[in-house]
């Protein structure tokens, strides 16, 4: 009645805690790709819960639609192809092509407010599309790591650019715990302004790391691993960028002597990183925490490491592991701030506290927690089946190899992998109990019990990249579907059935948490516009029974679908507050942010939220004045570049009135040009300035 579905709840049910109520499989789909292969690689959502797959295409065929970016194949040895479905993957939204006349493929997607696509990749095609303006319109030499933004339609690019040196970027040559498809993992994520953060791996000494970055020195040992493999010289890389690809904030290396690997990577709210991966070699910079302050022995440890928001250092870091070989793949962020790391180990790692759920003694897959400092274990776990046995499947040595990690807004801990073996531990309520296929589970907050666990379906492997939860819970999981181990679609789905050896397959596996969620969305043409800028909004989160709507514009609301007027220019941040008593987590948080340009402005960037910049006098002795008008900020960051490109002054200076007037005196100087770099959270402003004698 009323179109409403209900549950009741069992007597007594404790509501601090999640609820898991069967597990539905949305849908499972095929691309419909026809003539040629294509493999999957990479998944993600959007707020509306659209599903996005990512792909890597060996030729014409895949179902591109029209009026998408690339619409033919780039006549290379691959490219990379997208598909959007709807929120049941019974219709296909867009599909493109993203490629040149080489080798293209994904290693990550992700998408921000405006359902914008942001694409991790590498190329050895020095045609790849890019943007004029963007960081790195040129191809840096054999293999680069590509950043492309796609709109929401899927038919123009906000910005792509290349980012690399002249040697391999972006692709993992470390020979430690290699499973099938880990030399394509890198990741990208968003902060609440879409500022884009990636870890990656290179090879390059002369990747584009920045004057102001935490390690700028590339290491050039490699490792020889004890059953004769050769882990090449590699460091991890970690690089902050804008959200249109015209600026980059800042990039390092991160590594040392041995083959280093930065896979997963996460933001806080005030602009922190957390960085995880595994460290070839006892030198490596993760030596802060009281836990595991020094590395622990074997071949390599996995580490997670805490860097500052301005990429200048490293504020705290630790290894983790056994005196075996240990590595580190994945993060996420709960809801008190606590960093969690699913890795696999060849030593015996003991669970903490007593009480934690553990499937079998000495399993190779672990899962751990830090405090937001990274100087407290909050819990450790170990999921599987036990010591390697002479098990040896076609994808890895492990009991399954890791592809997805999140923690849900209940806390609850979400994984999943492929190449699974069988006899891992299984619930009740599973899909399917067979093996060597997908596998999946959930472990309560704190891993006390085994919420979920189950396999899936026929479908064996991806070939590398990360699939995503979203916080609700949901899965998004990319599957290659092939001869003999075909995808078991749903009767739903947009495509049931493969012309070729392998398709591309995505599934959508919601868990039904008992949460509540905050999302939004714009309904109006767009979230950039001139003042006077009339705002839709719309309210498509889960669970909210009371809203609050804050537009930053002095106006709130409490409707579901609002509207407000922004009539001064600015960047404005919407927040959005969803709350269910009835929920595990009560309330949730999101933003959005609006883009009011003055009238007769067609550029975001003519605003930068700065009305006034000046420095004065220039030409000068030395010592000059920064004057500064915006909307105000918690502070902002002063940096002087000398003319050789070195960073010999940073200083962070208090924002929050909106004006700022700062004497800078440069000592020690040679005349000459030097670049004044004033940067917010929002926005960077550079001027060159000229001095003269001192």
């Amino acid at each position: 009645m009323d179109n409403k579905v209900s549950f009741v709840f069992p007597e007594n049910y404790n509501r601090n805690h999640p609820l898991v109520i069967d597990p539905e499989v949305v849908v499972a789909t095929l691309s419909g790709s026809q003539t040629n292969e294509s493999f999957s690689h990479s998944a993600t959502f959007d707020l509306s819960g659209n599903i996005y797959v990512a792909a890597i295409s060996f030729g014409p065929g895949y179902p591109t639609t029209i009026g998408a970016f690339q619409t033919n194949f780039g006549d290379g040895l691959s490219n990379i192809a997208i598909s959007k479905y709807n929120q049941d993957g019974s219709n296909l939204v867009y599909a493109t092509y993203i490629g040149g006349s080489n080798k293209d493929l994904p290693l990550s997607i992700i998408t921000d407010s405006n359902k914008q696509l942001y694409i991790l990749g590498v190329t050895k095609s020095d045609d790849y599309p890019v943007t004029g303006s963007s960081i790195q319109p040129s191809f840096g030499g054999n293999t680069d790591i590509t950043i492309t933004i796609l709109n929401n339609l899927g038919a123009n690019l906000i910005g792509s650019t290349f980012i690399g040196g002249s040697e391999v970027d972006g692709v993992n040559q470390a020979q430690m715990n290699a499973s099938y498809g880990d030399m394509y993992r890198s990741e990208i994520i968003l902060d609440r302004f879409s500022n884009i953060y990636v870890s990656s791996v290179t090879s390059s000494d002369d990747f584009p790391v920045t004057n102001n970055a935490f390690d700028q020195s590339y290491d050039t040992i490699g490792t020889i691993e004890p059953n004769g493999a050769i882990s090449p010289a590699q460091d991890g890389v970690v690089f902050k960028l804008s959200n249109d690809l015209t600026s980059l904030n800042w990039a390092s290396y991160l590594g040392d002597e041995g083959a280093d690997v930065a896979m997963g990577i996460r933001v806080n709210k005030t602009g922190q990183v957390y960085v995880a991966g595994t460290a070839g070699g006892p030198n490596f910079p993760a030596s802060f925490s009281d836990s595991y302050s020094s590395f622990n022995g074997g071949d390599a440890d996995a580490f997670l490491v805490k860097i500052a928001a301005d990429g200048s250092s490293i504020l705290n870091g630790t290894f983790f592991g056994t005196s075996e070989t240990d590595s580190g793949h994945l993060i996420d962020m709960d809801e008190t701030g606590n960093i969690h790391l699913i890795g696999l180990t060849t030593g015996s790692i003991q669970p903490t506290p007593p009480g934690v759920f553990q499937t079998t003694a000495d399993s190779r897959q672990f899962i751990t927690a830090f405090d937001e400092n990274l100087s407290e274990v909050i819990y450790t776990t170990t999921i599987g089946k036990g010591p390697l046995s002479n098990f040896s499947g076609p994808f890895t040595d492990f009991d399954f190899v890791i592809n997805a990690f999140a923690i849900d807004k209940c806390n609850n801990i979400h994984f999943s992998g492929y190449d699974a073996i069988n006899n891992l531990p299984l619930t009740s309520d599973n899909f399917s109990t067979i093996g060597t296929t997908f596998y999946f589970g959930i472990l309560e907050p704190n891993a006390t019990d085994l919420t979920f666990a189950s396999y899936y379906g026929a479908a064996t492997h991806n070939d590398g990249g990360i699939s995503r939860y979203d916080k609700g819970g949901t899965l998004y999981q990319a599957m290659c579907s092939c001869t003999n181990f075909s995808l078991n679609t749903t009767s739903n789905a947009w495509a049931q059935t493969q012309e070729e050896r392998c398709d591309v397959g995505v599934v959508k596996i919601d868990f039904e948490l008992n949460s509540v969620t905050a999302y939004g969305e714009v309904t109006s043409e767009n979230t950039t516009g001139e003042v006077p800028l009339m705002v839709d909004f719309n309210y498509i989160g889960k669970n909210g029974t009371t809203l609050f709507w804050d537009f930053g514009n002095g106006e709130t609301s409490s409707l579901a679908s609002p509207s407000t007027l922004f009539s001064d220019p600015g960047i404005y941040e919407v927040m959005i507050v969803a709350t269910n008593e009835n929920t595990c987590n009560m309330q949730d948080t999101s933003y959005l942010v609006i883009n009011a340009l003055a009238e007769g402005s067609t550029n975001i960037d003519e605003i930068h939220q700065v009305s006034e910049f000046s420095i004065l006098p220039n030409p000068n002795d030395g010592t000059f004045n920064i004057s500064l008008k915006g909307q105000p900020e918690l502070e902002v960051t002063i940096e002087i570049i000398d003319p050789l490109g070195n960073l010999i002054s940073n200083q962070k200076v208090n924002f929050s009135s909106g004006t700022l007037n700062e004497r800078i005196v440069i000592r020690n100087g040679s005349p000459g040009f030097y670049f004044v770099n004033v940067e917010s959270s929002l926005w960077s402003l550079t001027e060159k300035v000229v001095v003269g004698k001192f």
